[in-house]
């Protein structure tokens, strides 16, 4: 599956809740608790455990991102493996024994709402979008807007990143207050 997602800072919570509350339906509260391993040799992030909770359940994913960024390098476009693990430990384990360290952690406190589009507004494919409004530790609130599909073409590409444009300002929230920068570049640079 691949995501199209953009991520800007949020000035103003609650304006900004209203405003999503406005035109996207609240889907509820979670917390997310997110690990980062990387092979010492690459000093690349590859690998990502992340601990879900909500009001009823926790659920543990193990996830491989492949990032890029579109020719705007505004908006990410990513390649993402997931499933759903019973436990982290034989991972974490494994991981420890092969020499892979754990290079970051991160805790993102979110609320989530999501958008339906028409059948064929961007893709057959295209449902919606998800919209996240975030407290990232040490980070402060960001508003994440993402778009999956399963397709990759150019049209599908840029009729998503409109979208999501579309939707930031519907949410209230300029363009100039995109982030460019991962949030595993944001915390190593503190």
């Amino acid at each position: 599956m691949n995501e199209i997602e953009l991520k800007a800072h949020v000035k103003n919570v609650e304006y900004t809740k209203e405003k999503l509350n406005s035109f996207a339906a609240y889907q509820g509260f979670i917390t997310r608790e997110d690990f980062y391993y990387c092979n010492p040799d690459s000093q690349e992030i590859k690998i990502r455990i992340r601990k879900e909770t909500s009001e009823n359940e926790q659920k543990i994913f193990l996830t491989y991102k492949k990032k890029s960024f579109l020719e705007n390098e505004k908006t990410e476009c990513n390649e993402e493996k997931e499933c759903i693990i019973s436990s982290e430990l034989p991972l974490t384990n494994f991981f420890q024994d092969s020499g892979i360290k754990l290079a970051l952690t991160k805790t993102k406190k979110v609320h989530e709402w999501k958008v339906e589009f028409q059948p064929d507004e961007i893709s057959p494919s295209v449902k919606g979008a998800n919209l996240e409004l975030c407290e990232v530790s040490s980070l402060g609130y960001f508003l994440e807007i993402e778009i999956l599909c399963s397709e990759q073409s150019k049209e599908i590409q840029d009729k998503s990143v409109k979208k999501l444009h579309d939707l930031l300002n519907l949410a209230g929230i300029s363009n100039e207050e995109i982030e460019c920068k991962t949030y595993s570049q944001m915390l190593t640079e503190r």
